[in-house]
Order: C-alpha cells, then sequence, then structure tokens
C-alpha cells in the first residue's frame, strides 16, 4: 500500500534588475581609497581600502584582486581562487569557523544610496563562491536590511533576521551563484549588512573529505551586489522545500504550493502545476515567478531501494543452495542466523531472511527452503539418457507448477528439470545432477503435469 507524504514549500524571491537603479554604493568593490594589492588575511580594515564598505564586528573580511600578472599577493590567481565575476576585486568572508571554543563569522556593511521607502517593494541580490580549498559548506549568506547601523566591534557574530537568506547549502565550486530575493520594506531600512545572521543550531553545515580541502572553514567570495525598487506590486508569500528527504520503496513524496493570483510555477522537468509527485530519487526544483520576481528552490529525494532473494525452493538431499541477495547498494547485511556476511550457505529446510540496515526503512525479504528426497537413479555411463524401469516420484506439493514440476535451484548436484516433453504415452524425461549430468526416462505413472504423486 503506498503511503503519501505532504510537503509545503517556502520560496524566496528575486527579479530581473534590467533598468533599475542600484542603491549600493560601490557594488563591485572596483572603487578603492589606496590599492589592495599585497594584502592576504592579516588584520587590516576594509573601510581602509574600500570605498563605502566596512566590517561592523571585530571579523576582518578579505580583498582579492584578479591580477593575471600574480604582482600583488593577493591575486586570485596566485592563490588559486575564481576571477572576479566582474571587474578585477572581489571580497572575501568567513561564513563559519569553529575557532577557540566559539564559531568565527565576518560581515560588510554599507549605508545606501537612498532610504528604502515603506512599502515598496525592492529586489536584493549578490554572487558568492565557495573557496575550492574550503573544507566546510553552509546555507544562511543572507543581506540583512536596517535604519540603524548593525554593530559589536568585541564579537564576531550579528544575529539578526535577514530580509534576503540562501535556505540552501552553498557548494558550488565551479561557477557564481546567485543569492536573490524580494521583500516589502516594512520600514525606511538605510543601512545593508551581509554575512549569516543565524545561530549554529539553525545553520546546515556540510564537510568536504577530499585530498586538499584543508581549512577547517565556509569561506566564500562576493561581487556585485544589487539592491533596487522591484518595480512590481507582486509579492509572493513565503514557502518552503524543506530538508532533504529519504523515502522507501512504493513511497511518494507529494509537493504542494498553495496556489496564489499571479504567480506562475515551473518544474526542473517543464512542468507548470502547483504540485508534484515524486516517486523516484533525484533532484527536484520549482521556480516561483510573479512579475519580474522569481526565485528557484531546490529538494534531493533519495529512495531506498528493496533487496531481494531468490524465490521459494526445493532442494535435493545433501545439497547447498548459497544466497545473495539482490541489492543495488554497497551497505551492511543482517542475516536471520545473525551473520552479517554477503552470502549464506543453507543446509537444511527452513526460512531464511536478510535485513538491510536502514534508519528510514524496514528493508528485507525472505525465502522458504524445503528439502526432498529424489530417487531417480543417476546414469552412470557416458551416454546422457537410459531407460529406467517404473518408479514413482514424492516431491513437495509446493514443488508442482502449471505444465509440470518446476526448477529447483541448487547447485551443479541435484537440480531436477523438465526434458522437453515427449508424445502422448511416451516416458517422461528428467534431468538429474549426479557425477553425470543427463536426461532419465521413466514409465508413463511418473509424474504428470497435475495430481501426481
Amino acid at each position: 500500500m503506498k503511503s503519501t507524504l505532504y510537503l509545503f514549500l517556502l520560496i524566496f524571491f528575486t527579479i530581473s534588475s534590467a533598468n533599475a537603479q542600484n542603491l549600493v554604493l560601490n557594488p563591485g568593490f572596483e572603487d578603492y581609497k589606496k590599492l589592495p594589492c599585497n594584502l592576504r588575511r592579516v588584520n587590516y580594515l576594509i573601510e581602509d581600502y574600500l570605498q563605502g564598505w566596512y566590517s561592523p564586528t571585530f571579523g576582518t573580511p578579505d580583498i582579492w584582486i584578479s591580477d593575471r600578472t600574480k604582482v600583488c599577493s593577493s591575486s586570485t590567481y596566485s592563490n588559486g581562487l575564481p576571477e572576479a565575476r566582474t571587474g578585477n576585486f572581489i571580497v572575501g568572508m568567513l561564513n563559519y569557523l569553529p575557532y577557540g571554543g566559539k564559531i568565527v563569522r565576518e560581515y560588510m556593511q554599507i549605508s545606501l544610496k537612498e532610504k528604502l521607502r515603506v512599502g515598496r517593494i525592492y529586489h536584493a541580490e549578490m554572487y558568492v563562491f565557495v573557496d575550492p580549498f574550503s573544507s566546510i559548506r553552509t546555507n544562511n549568506l543572507g543581506m540583512h536590511f536596517s535604519t540603524k547601523p548593525l554593530r559589536d566591534s568585541a564579537s564576531y557574530q550579528l544575529l539578526a533576521k535577514p530580509q534576503i537568506n540562501s535556505q540552501v547549502v552553498l557548494k558550488d565550486t565551479l561557477r557564481w551563484q546567485k543569492v536573490s530575493g524580494c521583500f516589502r520594506a516594512d520600514s525606511s531600512f538605510s543601512y545593508l549588512t551581509i554575512g549569516n545572521f543565524i545561530d549554529d543550531a539553525h545553520t546546515r553545515i556540510e564537510r568536504i573529505i577530499k585530498p586538499g580541502y584543508n581549512a577547517i572553514e565556509a569561506y566564500y567570495l562576493l561581487d556585485d551586489i544589487l539592491v533596487s525598487e522591484a518595480q512590481t506590486d507582486e509579492l509572493i508569500t513565503a514557502f518552503d522545500l524543506g530538508q532533504d528527504s529519504t523515502l522507501c520503496t512504493e513511497q511518494t513524496l507529494k509537493l504542494l504550493i498553495p496556489g496564489q493570483s499571479g504567480v506562475r510555477y515551473r518544474w526542473q522537468d517543464g512542468r507548470v502545476t502547483s504540485s508534484y509527485t515524486v516517486s523516484q530519487s533525484g533532484l527536484y526544483s520549482v521556480t516561483a515567478t510573479a512579475g519580474l520576481c522569481s526565485v528557484t528552490d531546490s529538494i534531493r529525494v533519495t529512495i531506498e531501494p528493496p533487496v531481494h532473494l531468490p524465490a521459494d525452493t526445493v532442494l535435493c538431499q545433501g545439497e547447498t543452495l548459497t544466497l545473495t541477495p539482490n541489492y543495488p547498494a554497497k551497505r551492511a547485511l543482517l542475516w536471520s542466523d545473525g551473520s552479517q556476511d554477503s552470502t549464506l550457505t543453507v543446509s537444511q529446510a527452513g526460512t531464511y531472511s536478510v535485513r538491510v540496515p536502514s534508519a528510514f526503512c524496514p528493508i528485507a525479504d525472505t525465502i522458504r527452503v524445503e528439502y526432498a528426497d529424489c530417487p531417480v537413479r543417476c546414469p552412470t555411463s557416458s551416454p546422457p539418457t537410459e531407460t529406467v524401469r517404473t518408479m514413482p516420484l514424492s516431491f513437495p506439493t509446493s514443488s508442482r507448477v502449471p505444465g509440470g514440476w518446476r526448477s529447483i535451484i541448487g547447485g551443479a548436484s541435484g537440480c531436477i528439470m523438465p526434458c522437453p516433453t515427449p508424445t502422448t504415452g511416451g516416458p517422461r524425461m528428467y534431468r538429474r545432477g549426479c557425477t553425470i549430468t543427463g536426461c532419465l526416462t521413466t514409465t508413463s505413472n511418473a509424474p504428470s503435469k497435475a495430481g501426481s504423486r
């Protein structure tokens, strides 16, 4: 019986910024007081170098330059960092660093060109790039708007509620990612602060185990900061795709988006419905659009595969059967006898089961093995067939199938299978695996297709 899970979506929104005034002074860090050429994570202040920007906490963001000559020690080319998205300069910040029993973060702040107008919808965006050598990835890189500067020069953290925030873990090391959204100004905001404003307990951490990933930190590069009026009256109610999910076989996950006038939805495969039913493992995403505001949110769904053993079977006395589960993932196995080997050898009748330990699903299968006396005489000469006297054969009823006796799975010795059926009234032939495998014939009172012994 299939069970269905319902999950509501949380979505923040972005907007096309064409022909809109950017309210951020020095959005690409190209305007500087003095050339930040030889700065490499030392205790300097970015306000001594960049126009407009400063650090509101004890942290010290870094300035990097895309200098192909590598004259500057802070060149991105000399340090394995990407080129600036536009221009020549980018800023690097710690979003998460365990240090001295506490978590260190860094922030950037600037005064906007003009105050935001109460009741108007604004669009904000920034481009981020994860440091390829960082061993930690996080979410919660956000943009906070305030009427007064946020400051704590004696601390490494500012806890607040950002209007724009990355809900997903930012981990792309190949391209610049856009973090963006739309919000309605409920105050005359005049300051923008960038960083992680959410406490550690609610910040998602992903650790990367890979040679060369030595820095135990989440370090992100920033470029092209934008704040502009959205020029639209549409603001979509916030919803969330939620955490990545694991389902059991035959379960489905139904993603529901509450209908909202003027909002369009498009899924990763092009569907434009307000709901989506997930039945396979994969990454699923939806883009919500209202006017010029849009955003893409995603969720990864993993479906635990089932484990399979062969069908119930019958063996001849003295035979053994090696059970090898059919399971696609490399996971530990637990057999009914308590063993944890990849296979189990059966030598007596009984019910055998295998289980794959899982925190999410009951993954198991069973097989019933029966034994029978098989009094068919084996051939002792090289010819593969010989005629033997009439002898009744007795097998468990469970071994009968329409059309004759079913195959009995076993090793090289002891498989009884019907040979080609002769003409009506003639001898019936059976294969018996012994020293020499071949077909033996019996007289007409050998087992018939139904009702025989």
